[in-house]
């Protein structure tokens, strides 16, 4: 048992000098995407409570409204609210590094107590215990900051992709020989070619929106990206396959990045989920942009009910 609580000590040690520092300098190195990522939530957090106000004011008038509706929209509100609330407080890194490096000196000092106190049996057994539940919560806060940590970095990818994006339009600018243009964005299996098309949406719900990019050319399209601008009257939803980029108005740039699209084919990207929280039409641009793309903008309508 001795051998196993001095290993454990050893662990401990590895984490107080490599890995808390290392994180710390990781979050330090990605500033401006831990100030990206802040300003991405709270307009989240703001925008849910806001809408949150007007379905409790809703609610106050249910002889004119559909109560289990808006029950059901203050619900979703609650939840992204408190999950932005959550993702707040893991971007103060300071305080949850200064927490990760308390638990595991104190899980570090216990684990010392444990190997003095051979001829102290119950109370070897509480400083190992002691130890360990401190060290379980030193896990626990250090797997929500790497995933704070992958979230910082896919936003500051986004914002490189952004600065990409302009020197690509500017040189298609430049010099339009050679280049493509029937690539168009499908939305829910609509083409997005003739500022034509129109959706349904519904009001204070989650919307699955299905996502492909369609290349029409003989010629394969390299580097491709496709941004959905939305307003902050849209809680966009992050997942897997695209990045967020958060304006200073509010308003929120969603990127797809594909590094090739073959000729005559359509390439299904991840669906985008959205949450309206303004009962109005509105106007959503879309660009699409590549290696060899005459850059190309379109206009959709969401139609909120």
């Amino acid at each position: 048992m001795e051998s196993a609580i001095t290993l454990f000590g050893f662990l401990i040690i590895t984490f107080l000098g490599i890995i808390v520092p290392l994180l710390g300098i990781l979050l330090s190195l990605f500033r401006e995407g831990v100030v990206e990522l802040t300003a991405q939530y709270e307009n989240q957090k703001t925008n849910s409570e806001k809408n949150l106000a007007e379905q409790m004011k809703k609610q106050g008038e249910s002889g004119q409204v559909n109560v289990p509706e808006i029950q059901k929209s203050i619900q979703e509100l609650t939840e992204i609210k408190e999950a932005a609330d959550k993702k707040l407080q893991y971007l103060n890194p300071k305080k949850y590094l200064s927490q990760l490096f308390s638990f595991l000196f104190i899980s570090f000092l216990s684990t010392i107590g444990a190997l003095l106190l051979k001829e102290h049996a119950p109370y070897r057994v509480a400083s190992v215990i002691l130890s360990l539940g401190f060290f379980i919560c030193t896990l626990f806060i250090l797997w929500k900051l790497l995933g704070i940590l992958v979230e910082v970095k896919q936003t500051v990818d986004a914002r490189r992709g952004a600065l990409e994006s302009k020197i690509i339009s500017l040189l298609s600018m430049s010099s339009s020989a050679g280049l493509i243009k029937d690539v168009y964005p499908m939305i829910n299996g609509k083409s997005i070619e003739n500022d034509k098309a129109e959706f349904n949406l519904t009001l204070n719900a989650k919307n699955t929106l299905k996502i492909a990019l369609a290349n029409n050319e003989k010629r394969m399209a390299k580097r491709v990206e496709l941004g959905i601008w939305f307003p902050r009257e849209f809680i966009v939803e992050k997942g897997k396959g695209h990045s967020i980029y958060t304006q200073e108005d509010g308003s929120q740039v969603v990127r797809y990045q594909a590094a090739e699209i073959q000729g005559r084919t359509t390439l299904v990207l991840p669906d985008l989920i959205i949450n309206p929280i303004k009962n109005d039409a509105t106007k959503i641009r879309t660009f699409v942009n590549a290696e060899n793309i005459e850059t190309a903008n379109y206009i959709m309508l969401f139609k909120i009910q």
